[in-house]
């Protein structure tokens, strides 16, 4: 006997794995002669043959008709084995042949390069199979299962991948063609060198840690297993002794389709993270009754794809999206059988394909070509609506808005050219554009906002709107990194108009009451309007953003609390920025009326044309309120009039009237301060009463001018 087939005989001692043509059956007695009388003499171990008879099949799509014969054979005590073969102990498989599709129970593989061969490829990848199914004496695509590492190969993935064999069934390496993983087990926690596979004894398939730590199971030990098989279209299966399948890789997808696979009604395809980063994403394919959804999985998760049956039939029959040439087939349990429902057209196969949801919520076809792989159709060709769209970073635009699902790609995944407009406690704001629509990207920096946060600000302003509230285009979240992308408001943030550090001309008083009274009606639809109330709890200057004609919006939701409205309070920590926090602060017990007392602050500072905490003006004049209150007391209101505007110190009786209404916001007692509700009508009232005074003086000097003087 030649050394390959000595080599041969000796793995097959120790966990005999062989396919043979039935022609060659005749041989089998002599085999079993060799082994019994090189392996085991019959009074110090055991063995156990079985057989399992494979039919006319196919193989990689094309058919195979030899009927073959796989001979099985478990070795109680390999001790003897090899005491007899001279060779040192082991506990695992160490000279597996070219091809070795099955694994009997008992069997353990080390996760080493000195035990299992390890195939690496150009990229840093590398490979180390137990099981491989190869297509015989032909150099092509094969499939096979165990360890797989991406650079820099520091963990590993238990895996089914799909490999380049040369004409021996040997793993190698094809111009371009690295290893593609269609299965894993471990993707949440990856396994390190001297893990263990094992096919145990009472047919469970466990990783371990090489500490011992079990990492993944089939959980499959009392369910009658026999054995293992890596199938031609890449499926991992534990058999019974009926050959019956009792668990398979199939029926457990993590992100990829092949061949004759399909996604039944509840099974999810999870696209990894990145590129390189193996962990599930929050973006999913799924089965509903009506078809094909893919979604993002936020709270509540947010649609971005779908293919639907017809909608207008009544059923409740289970659905199954198959995978098969040319076509992902929508199967219902009630159609006639393999008769699809609908069908989603792709390229026929030329060769081997798979289907992968990739980490940007697209569904891709790849092809085996020209000694690599190529992406040949992309599933997805369009969206339910103009809104929603998949990113890297879980990006979701606001429905029926316009925007085009391609320009927020544009923006959030090809970059765009920004300049900052500023910067607050939790990161900062930028200007983008998507084509010719200008927006503006709120990047979040600081962990002052955590996802607690964040979720709040999207959940508040994505589920209201309101001519007063800053309409929310999309937002992404990607680990720490966040971003909240806002329709473009050009004249900026209130603070930079009424605080004068830019150089900007002082507004007149008629734009300042109209900007007050915009605040004061974003509030109240909050307070108010909304099913359930909603408390800003952040209102200031820095938060009230312009347009391009000087209407205010109210921005920046991510401190805000919902409160039922049969609640008269609510505990919560304190939150929002020094010197607008209202007193009941201390008590952690608050209503929507601190909102009302900040917005008191914010109308002083608009009236005055200064910050509240000021520490450039005189020590007495530091605090705005504090000097409001020392003015009032004094009948000098007059003082606290923006000096800055000759149109308000001409108008300094109307500015002075309206000081009231931030001295009634500011009450210590929050019962005692108005609704938001009541501060509308009173600026509304203060508003009609201006435009009858300015009225009666048009009038005057049109008569004036009637009579000449």
């Amino acid at each position: 006997m030649e050394e390959r087939n000595a080599n041969a005989v000796a793995c097959l001692i120790m966990k005999l794995h062989i396919t043979i043509p039935v022609s060659t059956l005749k041989m089998l007695e002599l085999l079993k002669l060799m082994i019994s009388a090189c392996a085991f003499p019959h009074d110090t171990a055991e063995g156990n043959l079985f057989t399992r008879i494979h039919g006319n099949q196919s193989y990689m799509g094309m058919p195979v008709k030899p009927i073959v014969v796989t001979l099985g054979l478990e070795v109680v005590k390999p001790i003897d084995l090899q005491k007899k073969l001279k060779a040192p102990s082991a506990p695992f498989v160490s000279g597996q042949p070219y091809d070795y599709p099955m694994a009997n129970l008992s069997t353990r593989w080390v996760n080493n390069a000195a035990m299992l061969k390890h195939n690496s490829y150009t990229d840093g990848s590398a490979v180390r199979a137990i099981v491989l199914r190869s297509q015989k004496q032909l150099p092509g695509i094969s499939f096979a299962a165990g360890f797989f590492c991406a650079p820099p190969c520091q963990a590993f993935l238990f895996a089914v991948f799909i490999v380049y064999t040369n004409s021996g069934a040997g793993i190698t390496l094809s111009v371009n063609g690295m290893a593609q993983v269609i299965w894993s087990a471990n993707r949440a926690s990856l396994a390190g060198e001297n893990a263990t596979i094992e096919l145990t004894g009472d047919g469970n398939l466990v990783l371990h840690e090489a500490n011992g730590r079990l990492v993944w199971s089939s959980n499959t030990s009392v369910q009658l297993v026999a054995g293992m098989e890596i199938t031609e279209h890449g499926n991992l299966v534990l058999f019974d002794q009926r050959n019956a399948t009792v668990w398979q890789s199939f029926d457990h997808p993590t992100d990829v389709l092949v061949h004759g696979q399909s996604l039944l009604q509840g099974m999810k395809l999870r696209a990894n993270t990145s590129t390189t980063n193996w962990t599930e994403s929050k973006l999913y394919m799924t089965v509903l009754p009506d078809g094909l959804y893919g979604y993002v999985g936020s709270k509540p998760p947010q649609l971005y794809y779908t293919y639907l049956v017809d909608t207008n039939k009544s059923r409740k029959d289970p659905t199954r999206v198959t995978f098969t040439n040319g076509s992902l087939n929508i199967f219902l349990q009630s159609t006639q059988a393999g008769k699809p429902e609908a069908i989603i057209a792709l390229p026929e196969a030329k060769s081997i394909q798979y289907i992968r949801l990739e980490y940007d919520g697209h569904l891709r076809l790849y092809e085996w070509s020209d000694e690599k792989w190529t992406m040949v159709s992309d599933v997805i060709k369009k969206y339910p609506d103009d809104c929603a769209f998949p990113t890297p970073n879980y990006c979701k635009c606001e429905k029926q808005r316009g925007l085009q699902a391609s320009l927020l790609e544009e923006l959030l995944l090809q970059g765009c050219n920004v300049q900052k407009l500023g910067e607050g406690g939790f990161g900062s704001v930028f200007e983008g554009k998507i084509s010719e629509e200008r927006v503006a990207v709120k990047h979040l920096e600081s962990a002052r906002q955590g996802n607690k946060e964040f979720l709040a600000e999207v959940e508040t302003i994505g589920s209201i709107e309101h001519i007063n509230l800053v309409r929310l285009i999309g937002f992404c979240v990607e680990k720490s990194n966040r971003i909240l992308v806002y329709e473009y408001m050009p004249r900026g943030s209130l603070d930079k108009w009424i605080y004068y550090r830019h150089n900007n001309t002082p507004l007149d008083w008629n734009t300042r009451c109209r900007i007050i009274l915009d605040i004061a009606k974003g509030l109240c639809y909050l307070h108010e309007e909304c099913r359930r109330k909603i408390a800003h709890l952040d209102i200031k200057p820095q938060n009230i953003l312009l347009d391009e004609n000087f209407n205010a919006k109210l921005a920046d939701f991510g401190l805000s609390k919902l409160m039922d409205r049969d609640q008269s309070k609510v505990m919560t920590v304190m939150r929002g920025t020094p010197g607008y926090l209202a007193p009941e602060w201390l008590t952690s017990q608050i209503t929507e009326k601190v909102d009302v007392y900040s917005f008191g602050v914010v109308l002083m500072e608009i009236i005055s044309g200064r910050k509240n905490i000021d520490f450039s003006q005189p020590e007495e004049s530091v605090q705005l309120i504090k000097l409001l209150c020392e003015k009032a007391q004094n009948n000098q209101l007059i003082d606290m009039v923006d000096k800055h505007s000759n149109d308000m110190i001409s108008r300094q009786e109307e500015v002075i009237q309206m000081m009231k209404l931030p001295m009634w916001c500011l009450q210590n007692d929050s019962c005692q301060r108005p609704s938001m509700s009541m501060v509308v009508k009173s600026c509304l009232l203060k508003a009609i009463h201006r435009y009858i005074l300015l009225h009666l003086l048009h009038q005057y000097y049109l008569v004036q001018d009637e009579m000449g003087g």
